[in-house]
């Protein structure tokens, strides 16, 4: 279990996260929680520009985090993918990349860069993941 799945470390969490924003500058409002990352996820990864995507995945951090927005809802994607020029409707639609295997093995080498492409069980959980 994760802290925000145990109330008493959920609330520490919070708290802490709310002081860091304070103490750096930033704006933070909690988003509801706890929340699932996989259609946020789906949509950013259906991108295939680099920039975009990264773009999109800020704007999605920001509406959760400093905004306290709903980005599991469909129209908080579409419109948050329409303030960079990207239609989230159709994001929505594409979901995971047809060679999933690829994706996270290049997601997880990009991060961790010690990833083996002929022995990709070398990354620590990466084959369990993948056979889910």
């Amino acid at each position: 279990m994760g802290p925000a799945e145990i109330p008493a470390k959920r609330r520490y969490t919070f708290q802490d996260t709310q002081r860091w924003a304070v103490h750096v500058g930033l704006k933070f409002r909690r988003p509801a929680h706890p929340f699932n990352p996989l259609k946020p996820l789906r949509a950013t990864s259906a991108i295939d520009d680099d920039g975009l995507r990264e773009a999109l995945a800020v704007k999605l951090l920001d509406a959760a985090w400093s905004e306290g927005r709903d980005i599991n809802s469909d129209g908080v994607i579409d419109e948050v993918a329409s303030s960079i020029g990207v239609k989230g409707q159709e994001l929505l639609g594409k979901g995971w990349p047809k060679d999933i295997r690829a994706f996270v093995y290049n997601a997880m080498n990009s991060v961790i860069g010690r990833c083996d492409e002929t022995h990709l069980a070398r990354c620590s959980g990466t084959e369990r993941w993948l056979t889910v």
